[in-house]
């Protein structure tokens, strides 16, 4: 389920990056509906290192921006239900809360300059999480020019294909798709990068497994 959820919002980002970027740049907030909000919150949720990459920070923005991450990690922690509760309603307002908070903090800290930067790279991040390639590991990967176009075109058709499905498909057909269009990105990429996803997609699934062995904090 929780596989799921994540798929469809990649492609849900996927589908509307292109209208919600303005808004990331300006750090605004848009009069859109909730489940756009993946490409409108992409700064908040961009690991560091990916975003000094990305817009070259300087020590001081570095050392700002991952203090304002932990904090939202944290606030979001803290949020999470007991296993086998139900979801709360407010608690889901709160960590969209947090989220939006987060974001328009970061992008203070940026200059117009950096804010443009991360415009224009937000549609490729869009295709790598849309993919299943994790962001944290875009840089560790070092893709060739050829590789992004292959991505983005993998990317590119399966938004034609979930467009083109009646609303009442895209549900029962979302997971089916996704997954053909991440077999065609494995394909693209080398082993070498390939051991680079596998390894952290361990690492991850090892530091999940210790978090939910620790209560929430009261």
């Amino acid at each position: 389920m929780l596989r799921m959820k994540q798929a469809s919002l990649a492609v849900v980002t996927l589908l509307t990056c292109t209208m919600a970027v303005p808004t990331l740049a300006q750090g605004q907030r848009a009069e859109r509906p909730n489940r756009r909000a993946g490409a409108r919150i992409i700064v908040a949720q961009l690991p560091v290192e990916l975003l000094q990459g990305v817009c070259k920070l300087t020590p001081d923005q570095v050392t700002k921006i991952k203090g304002i991450q932990a904090k939202l990690a944290e606030d979001l922690r803290a949020l999470r239900p007991q296993r086998g509760a139900p979801q709360d309603p407010a608690a889901a307002q709160k960590r969209r809360e947090l989220i939006e908070q987060a974001n328009k903090e970061i992008l203070a800290l940026l200059t117009d300059e950096q804010k443009e930067a991360v415009r224009k790279a937000a549609p490729e991040l869009a295709v790598l999480r849309a993919l299943d390639i994790p962001l944290q590991v875009v840089a560790d990967l070092k893709l060739t020019e050829e590789q992004k176009q292959k991505l983005a075109q993998i990317a590119k058709e399966l938004r034609e294909k979930v467009a083109g499905l009646p609303q009442e498909e895209r549900r029962s057909k979302m997971r089916e798709l996704t997954q053909e269009a991440r077999q065609k990105a494995e394909a693209v990429l080398t082993a070498e990068q390939k051991a680079t996803i596998t390894k952290f997609r361990e690492e991850n699934r090892q530091k999940a497994g210790r978090r939910r062995q620790s209560p929430p904090a009261a």
